[in-house]
């Protein structure tokens, strides 16, 4: 992916990001949209301070962990009852669940975004001095703002290549 600016390659990774989020590209494009405003510098982290007198708790989560592990042995104990209507109801709730998120996902499907554009793509084999050739030897794009990604495998990639042909 490239683009003559920063301004055109951070909007083609906003359509790519948005339908395959490659967590390096995302990265990317989060630096390229970042307000850079040298002027507005964050506050620093609020960090708490302790003075040289007071006494220090060693444990001070130790009561509400306390009551929150018999709050949940409580739960636990009534979730385990042999209830079958109980049963039936955890099931009919999950499946009800299960059928809005099925139902969601197909309306996402529906609705997916489609990518069009240019895709460029090497394929290379042996050592690491003759990739470098190989690659300064190819055809690629010669823009000044790209971000890409390298996939290397001892395998052929047979998606990737059908995908590029």
């Amino acid at each position: 992916m490239s683009g003559n600016s920063e301004q055109e390659l951070a909007a083609k990774l906003a359509e790519v990001c948005a339908v395959l989020p490659l967590p390096e590209w995302c990265a990317t494009l989060r630096r390229l949209t970042a307000e850079n405003n040298l002027m507005g510098q964050p506050a620093a982290a609020m960090v708490p301070r302790w003075k040289a007198g007071d006494p220090l708790i060693w444990d001070p989560l130790r009561r509400h962990l306390l009551v929150s592990s018999a709050r949940s042995a409580l739960q636990q104990s009534e979730d385990n009852s042999p209830s079958p209507d109980t049963t039936r109801a955890k099931l009919a709730a999950l499946t009800n669940k299960r059928t809005t998120r099925i139902a969601e996902l197909d309306a996402e499907l529906a609705t997916k975004p489609s990518l069009a554009g240019k895709m460029w793509s090497w394929h290379g084999y042996g050592d690491p001095a003759s990739l470098a050739t190989q690659l300064q030897g190819s055809d690629h794009p010669d823009h000044s703002h790209a971000v890409g990604a390298l996939l290397l495998s001892p395998e052929p990639l047979t998606y990737w290549q059908e995908l590029t042909q």
